[in-house]
């Protein structure tokens, strides 16, 4: 029984038997290793704690003396010049969801990035991040009464706030310090971000949608080109009365406000165009600095539109120049539809519709008979 066979089954337990014994050796290290990192950790943390205590103790007591002694060697100006250099002001947008909010759909993934009705109730939880980054400098027990508060002032003053037009009334009169200052005192530059969907078919707010006839005449009940202007001024809830908050700024000729357009087309239509005009204007005449952007707010579709309002080329990333005319002027291109030259033409027409009509079975006339010149998005027979 002493063959090569036996004396190799004894030779590869052997080898085996030390790899186990080695496994056994490295698993008790790592036991030990793992004992001497608590029992290190329970004495660093003692030491950490006295050391960050320490360290508050200091700041505050330098902070003092250097808040006192900046408030008593330098005018206000030069003083505002110290604070930006402490603040390096950014541009902060508030998100309209934050991370640990419940998911209404489930756990499904399906919440927007972005709302133009954001919940109130959350705009704590969504600026809790700016708040804790900035708190160190407008809290008096670190600057003094005075310093802090010229702080937190030129924080709303030379920071530009990205917001949902759903939380303009929140921003400006929040403070996210709460140190009882109105914000609306202060701020200096907004981006105004809305949807395209709530710039014409959520515009006024409402089942009875408010639009100027003068300016523009809708084509087909239900569609987007019912909600068209903003004059006369829609219902109070709608998205067009929260530009009225903006009147809450004190300072309206040094505050710019940008209308960050959020779509998700190449095209643009002739309704949401002077949805935008009707904020443009009435914010200049109020004395505000207005620029219009646009954002994408998902992947561009490529598809022509299938709306038979008049539709205008994509005119890029900064649409401030397409206001750069008189409202009467804007008025008037408004009733021709010729807000600028480059259209591009809708899907269909009725002339195209498909008899969905007879398709069904005979359900009535075809859906282009019935509602005129209002076009369909939705596939041919040979789409």
């Amino acid at each position: 029984m002493s063959g090569p066979s036996h004396r190799k089954l004894i030779e590869l337990q052997s080898k085996l038997r030390f790899i186990n014994n080695q496994k056994i050796e490295i698993e008790r290290r790592r036991e030990q290793l793992r004992k001497d990192a608590l029992a290190l950790f329970a004495e660093y943390k003692p030491v950490e704690s006295d050391l960050l205590a320490e360290a508050d103790r200091f700041a505050k007591e330098w902070g003092l003396k250097f808040g006192d002694a900046l408030c008593a060697a330098l005018p206000r100006e030069l003083r505002d010049i110290v604070y930006e250099c402490l603040l390096q002001p950014t541009t902060h947008t508030i998100e309209t969801y934050y991370e640990d909010e419940d998911d209404p759909w489930g756990g499904w993934g399906l919440i927007s990035s972005w709302t133009d009705k954001p919940d109130p109730l959350t705009y704590h939880n969504r600026t809790a991040t700016i708040a804790k980054q900035y708190m160190h400098l407008v809290d008096p027990e670190y600057y003094g009464v005075e310093a802090s508060g010229e702080i937190m002032q030129m924080f709303y003053e030379k920071n530009t706030f990205g917001v949902s037009i759903g939380d303009l009334g929140m921003l400006l009169t929040y403070d996210v310090f709460q140190r009882g200052y109105m914000p609306c005192d202060y701020v200096r530059k907004l981006k105004v971000h809305i949807t395209d969907f709530g710039l014409v078919d959520g515009w006024s707010g409402g089942d009875d949608r408010i639009f100027d006839q003068e300016l523009y005449t809708a084509s087909s009940p239900g569609s987007s080109s019912t909600a068209i202007s903003a004059d006369p001024w829609p219902l109070e809830t709608s998205n067009a009365a929260q530009i009225d908050l903006l009147s809450l700024i004190s300072n309206r000729q040094a505050c710019e406000i940008t209308l960050v357009v959020r779509t998700g087309t190449t095209y643009v239509l002739h309704p949401l165009l002077v949805n935008v005009g009707s904020i443009v204007y009435k914010l200049r005449g109020e004395g505000f600095t207005v620029r219009v952007e646009q954002q994408n707010k998902k992947k561009k579709k490529k598809k022509r539109p299938s709306s038979s309002d008049t539709t205008y080329a994509f005119p890029g990333k900064d649409w401030t120049h397409l206001f750069n005319v008189s409202k009467e002027e804007w008025d008037e291109r408004a009733r021709n539809k010729t807000l600028y030259n480059e259209l591009v033409p809708y899907a269909f027409d009725n002339t195209d519709a498909w008899d969905w009509g007879n398709f069904a079975g005979g359900w009535g006339n075809t859906w282009g008979d019935s509602w005129g010149s209002w076009s369909f998005d939705a596939p041919g027979p040979n789409q």
